[in-house]
């Protein structure tokens, strides 16, 4: 069961900064973001490829993803008795050059054409 719990925390941490903390933030910087599935739309503004590259690759789903295994990985170390998962500096900094490098493969990959961001104006 408390393995179960354990990864069932990292999703859920790593859930909601994708789906609600990184949109508020993103939000807070002027960049119109999704929360969860619902479209925040300010009088037609729209998100340029540069936006959406950075805050919903990087920040969002990349820094999603370091949240999730950093907590993972210290929830399996303090309540499992995980020695092999303990989250030293090393592989903290790992996961974060790991999943910031994945954010932006996600977001290039995923941005829409500034072609298609034109033609919705």
């Amino acid at each position: 069961m408390k393995p179960l719990l354990a990864n069932a925390g990292a999703l859920v941490c790593g859930i909601l900064w994708a789906a609600i903390l990184a949109p508020l933030i993103a939000n807070a910087f002027g960049v119109p973001c999704k929360f969860v599935f619902l479209r925040i739309d300010r009088q037609n503004r729209h998100i340029s490829r540069g936006q959406y590259f950075w805050f919903v690759g990087v920040f969002g789903w990349g820094l999603g993803m370091f949240v999730m295994t950093t907590v993972s990985d210290l929830l399996q170390w303090k309540f499992l008795g995980n020695a092999t998962a303990h989250p030293s500096l090393a592989s903290i900094l790992s996961h974060l050059l790991t999943w910031s490098l994945g954010g932006m493969i996600f977001g290039y990959v995923s941005a829409p054409k500034e072609n298609a961001a034109a033609e919705a104006s």
